[in-house]
């Protein structure tokens, strides 16, 4: 749909969930997609209103692990958002690291406790273990050097890793949850990206 509108230099970026620039670069090619990674909190609500509930990392990689010009323009254009965000040569490393993070979050829609419950619970502990043991397990043999962000840290999942390295990991991004799941903005209270109305 998008490929017949994109010039000679053009190119995609993917901002969403999960490993999608192997299909973007499917349909475009692999040199107009470039990577992207972001863990801000933000629901939408409606047209023109956007929940933004708290800041994350926002990260932006050539696929191939180079860097070039407009890796670095794009860059300067995420400041803008975030002046924290990150220009990487390793953006599979935190795409990889967001999919253990995601499985474990998934998880959490068996039943309907929190977030920061569901982690607190000791009794569930090893299920969350498992499912990040179950992703980064399959990293390395993807060539894969995950990477962490916002204090949860993939690589105590990672083969070869012991319990107690997963269950402090575990606590650590236990703790963080909590503080994360204090909105920037008040409840109910929308941040407006609604154009100016013709007057």
């Amino acid at each position: 749909m998008i490929r017949p509108h994109l010039s000679a230099e053009g190119y995609v970026v993917s901002a969403q969930n999960g490993l999608n620039e192997l299909s973007i670069s499917g349909v475009v090619g692999e040199r107009a997609t470039v990577g992207a990674f972001v863990n801000f909190g933000a629901d939408w609500h409606g047209p023109g209103k956007v929940l933004f509930g708290n800041r994350g990392a926002v990260v932006v990689g050539e696929i191939d692990g180079t860097t070039l010009d407009r890796t670095k323009e794009i860059h300067k254009l995420l400041q803008i958002f975030e002046p924290d965000a990150v220009l990487t040569e390793n953006i599979w490393g935190y795409l990889w690291g967001k999919l253990a993070y995601g499985a474990m979050l998934f998880a959490t829609a068996l039943n309907n406790d929190s977030m920061a419950d569901n982690f607190a619970d000791q009794h569930r502990t090893k299920l969350w273990i498992a499912m990040g043991r179950e992703v980064m397990g399959l990293a390395p043999k993807k060539g894969i050097q995950p990477l962490g962000f916002n204090g949860f840290d993939p690589i105590a999942y990672l083969p070869g890793a012991t319990d107690s390295e997963a269950r402090r990991a575990l606590k650590r991004w236990q703790n963080l949850t909590v503080c994360q799941q204090k909105p920037t903005l008040e409840s109910g209270e929308t941040w407006p990206f609604e154009k100016e109305k013709p007057r």
